[in-house]
């Protein structure tokens, strides 16, 4: 995208106006609030990578720390990126800058074909005597997972590789005190969760049928379904003649309006409880 700005820019003798340099000067002041808070002695720091701007703009702020005395050492710095958009890690062990075509991963934060501040990443690795390391898709799931309910941070994808790449090299790690960059929100994706999530159906105000889906196995296979295919599974729900009906009326209801079901969509629909009361023509909401 910058690159074709810059094209652009040239063609029609424009500016070409951004806000990098400036916006590192900001970012950098993540290195002196953790000094003001006292928690500068960490061995390692992990940055998740995009343009590389946030990373050179805390390793900024950690040498103006240093040159003027308040702290004794830089931490090693630990440059991350998902597996399938990972320009700057390719070239911090090839020495030389890439530039990716296209990039497609989940986590679109640092979703980054050409890299602005590689060099400044390089630099920062080399003088630290840096890491760099990459997660697969999976990986970034199930670590966002994790911290969003083991540690209660619900964070945009991009911030779960860290956690992802730390596991993924634990003898590296053992005994060393490591601080993860977190940069954004996981309300900034909640298409994600929905993407890879398994929603539960709207239930109808009985009881009886509240229960009934409660000990259907649906719940449990929530929990276990986070980021997996919706292949298998569904199997392991108890559905009854009713279940059945019902699921069967409802698609063919809404395929005979000529809209199209996602297979989520469809097989969330399997899991509606069926209730009795409920005319098989006009089945219970489901909300999308």
């Amino acid at each position: 995208m910058r690159s074709c700005a810059a094209e652009f820019a040239k063609s029609g003798n424009y500016h070409l106006g951004g806000d990098y340099v400036f916006r590192q000067e900001g970012q950098k002041s993540f290195a002196y609030e953790l000094y003001e808070q006292g928690r500068t002695d960490f061995d390692y720091i992990f940055v998740p990578i995009g343009a590389g701007t946030n990373f050179a703009a805390i390793y900024k702020g950690y040498k103006e720390l240093k040159a003027a005395g308040l702290i004794d050492k830089i931490p090693s710095f630990v440059a991350v990126q998902p597996e399938q958009s990972s320009p700057v890690v390719e070239g911090i062990f090839k020495k030389d800058k890439i530039v990716k075509d296209q990039v497609n991963t989940m986590a679109d934060a640092v979703a980054v074909g050409d890299p602005l501040d590689f060099y400044k990443v390089l630099r920062g690795i080399e003088e630290t005597d840096g890491l760099a390391f990459t997660a697969t898709e999976n990986e970034l799931l199930e670590s966002m997972k994790e911290m969003t309910v083991e540690e209660g941070f619900f964070t945009e994808p991009a911030c779960a590789i860290p956690l992802a790449t730390f596991k993924n090299n634990l003898d590296q790690f053992k005994g060393k005190k490591c601080l993860f960059v977190l940069t954004g929100t996981g309300l900034k994706s909640a298409h994600i969760v929905a993407k890879y999530s398994l929603s539960s159906p709207v239930l109808p105000p009985n009881l009886e049928r509240i229960q009934q889906y409660i000990e259907s196995g649906f719940i449990d296979m929530q929990k276990e379904s986070w980021g997996q295919t919706r292949n298998t599974g569904f199997e392991n729900v108890n559905m009854d003649e009713g279940h059945s009906k019902l699921y069967e009326e409802y698609v063919h209801n809404i395929n005979r309006k000529g809209k199209t079901l996602k297979e989520e969509e469809i097989k969330v629909l399997r899991s509606l409880v069926y209730n009795e009361d409920t005319d098989l023509h006009h089945p219970v909401e489901v909300v999308d």
